[in-house]
């Protein structure tokens, strides 16, 4: 079946789940207003950076090997000691435990970009 290889089921990530959905554009629209007010990115850069620090500390204290970091509201983390600079240094870490942590971060209801 074709929508068993789109994730979560499958490899493939798609983000257009809400594509053109009017509470989704409503959403949008919001997220933009807000983010037009003074000091926004800058605040969005601050709680950002904590929770990547705050998830690499919890890693570490776990005694996994993990590196990530975050810029603006993105963030990505890696389970190998690191740095992680290209797509062959990612290619080294440890994916299937990605992948469990991922598959356990959605049965709590926390819904990441694969």
């Amino acid at each position: 079946d074709i929508m068993e290889m789109v994730a979560p089921a499958g490899p493939m990530y798609q983000a257009g789940t809400l594509s053109g959905n009017p509470l989704a554009m409503m959403a949008g629209i919001k997220t933009l207003e807000l983010l037009k007010r003074p000091g926004s990115y800058e605040h969005l850069e601050k709680i950002t950076g904590k929770l990547i620090s705050g998830l690499l500390e919890a890693g570490k204290a776990a005694g996994h090997d993990v590196c990530g970091g975050s810029i603006s509201g993105m963030f990505g983390f890696f389970f190998t000691k690191g740095p992680v600079h290209s797509f062959e240094d990612a290619s080294q870490s440890d994916m299937v435990k990605f992948g469990k942590w991922h598959r356990a971060m959605l049965e709590r209801g926390i819904y990441l970009a694969p």
